[in-house]
Formats: C-alpha cells, structure tokens, sequence
C-alpha cells in the first residue's frame, strides 16, 4: 500500500493520460513489482557460492525510485511505462 500511495501521487502531478493512470491506480505496477520480488526470493536463494542472492524490501523501493524518476513528456503510451518497470526491474 505504502508503494502504491507513492506512485500515485508522483504521477498524479503529471497529468498523464487516462490509460497509464489506470497502471499505476489499479496498482498494476506495484502487484507485479511485488510478485516478481515473491519469486525471486523464493527461487534465488543465497548458497556459499552465490551469497549476492539476498533480496529485501529495498529492491522494490530502488525500482519504485527509478519509475519515478522519468520525465512525463517520455511517458507517450502505457507501453513506455511498462518497458521502463521491466528495466527497472
């Protein structure tokens, strides 16, 4: 919930179009950032070899910070959003 209020007052204050609004209001954005980060705690487990493999809650904050760090005139289509969240991710 924390995430989603986030996203939606940063992006509320571009005026954006109807259709990429409804990502980031039906927290489409933020669900999927979510499950992808349930997955990949769950299967990239930390082992000797690959201790690197240690995700928290900071991960999702870093891809939130990067969504919203876009200018709106480079938000033209909802797919322009989406592609920057698989970057981000």
């Amino acid at each position: 919930m924390i995430f989603s209020e986030i996203t939606k007052g940063i992006f509320r204050r571009y005026k954006l179009k109807s259709e990429i609004m409804d990502l980031i209001d039906n927290k489409a954005i933020i669900n999927a950032t979510l499950s992808l980060y349930e997955m990949a705690k769950a299967q990239f487990l930390p082992t000797p070899a690959k201790s690197h493999y240690i995700f928290n809650i900071r991960d999702v904050s870093k891809v939130i910070q990067g969504i919203s760090m876009i200018k709106p005139s480079s938000l033209a289509s909802p797919d322009n959003l989406v592609k920057l969240w698989v970057h981000e991710f």
